[in-house]
């Protein structure tokens, strides 16, 4: 009987990892839509590419939490609205010298964009594999300069949850990609991406209170003028109620 336990353990997480596998296979469903927004020298901004589409209420959210206006530039956030998560990554281009820009042009678009975001919308809270992501198309704008590689990546990784842009001539010996794979990146790391002792260490005794209204289900509300020390402190507080293992509840930036 204990042989035949085993045995049947053995078949059923043979079974998960196989439908585990399916679904990967299937891409990213919960990806929802991607978005391109630069700050020009004229120091304007706007979304100047979406796909499929971004929503109305959506758009100035966006605009208003990619950071290419602030003086200091944050290059990754995420946030909330609603249901969907909202994953940010920042690029700043820095001015070439005429040197730099006969040994190694840049795409034209780059002579007026000086900042420019792409926003992914998921329906996940998997900060790391969205970022990642967003990171992985901005470098390939960064170098194409035009939203078409944005599109092909975006298709790419929706059937088959991962994609790969040569940055080199494929046909040299040994050609570069830039490359994102799903497969990479564990949802249960993100949940312990932020240790709990930084925020009890942070807090000290007065962690007592930030656990009670966890405990309670209370609204906490964090301040703070980082958005890298207030995304840190935001996630890691689900960490103190780990047995309901719910991190839909936070609302990253507001």
């Amino acid at each position: 009987a204990v042989v035949a336990g085993q045995e049947e353990k053995k078949q059923k997480r043979k079974r998960e990892a196989t439908l585990d596998d399916h679904n990967m296979a299937l891409g990213l469903s919960n990806l929802l839509a991607i978005s391109l927004i630069e700050k020009d020298i004229n120091n304007e901004l706007m979304q100047t590419w979406s796909y499929p589409g971004i929503e109305p209420n959506v758009e100035p959210l966006l605009l208003d939490r990619c950071t290419l206006l602030d003086k200091q530039l944050v290059p990754s956030t995420f946030s909330k609205l609603g249901n969907t998560w909202i994953y940010i990554f920042s690029v700043e281009m820095p001015k070439q010298s005429a040197e730099e820009e006969e040994a190694a042009p840049r795409p034209s678009v780059f002579k007026w964009v000086e900042r420019f975001s792409v926003a992914v919308l998921a329906k996940e809270y998997h900060p790391e594999l969205y970022l990642s992501l967003a990171r992985v198309m901005a470098q390939a704008y960064a170098l194409r300069g035009v939203p078409v590689v944005l599109l092909q990546m975006f298709l790419s990784v929706m059937t088959s949850s991962a994609t790969r842009i040569p940055i080199t001539d494929p046909e040299d010996p040994e050609p570069r990609y830039l490359s994102f794979s799903a497969d990479e990146h564990d949802i249960r790391k993100c949940y312990l991406a932020t240790s709990i002792k930084d925020l009890i260490q942070m807090f000290g005794l007065e962690i007592i209170l930030v656990w009670t209204a966890l405990m309670m289900k209370k609204r906490i509300a964090v301040y703070s003028d980082r958005v890298s020390v207030l995304l840190k402190v935001v996630r890691t507080l689900p960490l103190f109620v780990w047995h309901r293992r719910d991190w839909a509840l936070l609302r990253p930036i507001v």
